[in-house]
């Protein structure tokens, strides 16, 4: 269980997570929210056992509606202390740790197409196993685009929460996340 929760996706980071519509030239702080499912990839840059996790968001912000798909890895930091009070299992962004690890999300926006690039810089997660929760925030660095994101620079930060669905015995799993994201993006 803590296997799967630790790869779970900071949606958005996702989350990244800006809405979608028009954006002009300049600076726009966009918020929103995130709603959708994980699954593990084969992936495990750091060999713990823990594997990445593939993210399928759909998002409502400020600028309309958009999808996000990502893919980021944690590592395990040793106990924590939830948001919700309870004692459980702490988590960190292996991006934070190893500069190979994958940490990175395309977000699609739906009255255009235009596509939005970025990458999770940190994350936490606390995995409580009372409520068989985790909770995650991070934050995210904007990478550039097409269209009208093509060049785009900005900062992020999401948070919220998840949780498995299946899981087993192989590391492999599948779940539900949702939460919400406040962006700075800036386009040229």
């Amino acid at each position: 269980m803590i296997r799967r929760s630790l790869t779970i996706g900071l949606m958005l980071s996702c989350v990244i997570a800006l809405g979608s519509s028009k954006a002009e030239a300049g600076k726009l702080t966009l918020k929103g929210s995130a709603s959708g499912t994980y699954v593990n990839t084969q992936t495990d840059t750091d060999g713990d056992g823990g594997k990445a996790s593939l993210i399928s968001l759909g998002a409502k912000g400020t600028l309309g509606s958009s999808t996000i798909q990502g893919v980021n890895e944690y590592a395990s930091s040793g106990p924590a202390t939830c948001p919700n009070g309870n004692a459980g299992d702490g988590f960190t962004l292996l991006r934070s740790l190893n500069p190979a690890a994958p940490a990175n999300f395309v977000q699609r926006f739906e009255s255009t197409g235009d596509l939005l690039f970025s990458e999770q810089t940190s994350g936490t997660l606390c995995f409580d196993p009372v409520t068989s929760i985790s909770f995650f925030s991070g934050t995210t660095k904007i990478t550039g685009g097409t269209g009208r994101f093509e060049g785009a620079t900005g900062t992020g930060e999401v948070s919220g929460t998840a949780k498995d669905l299946f899981e087993d015995a192989a590391g492999n799993f599948f779940g539900e996340q949702s939460g919400t994201f406040t962006t700075t993006i800036t386009t040229p």
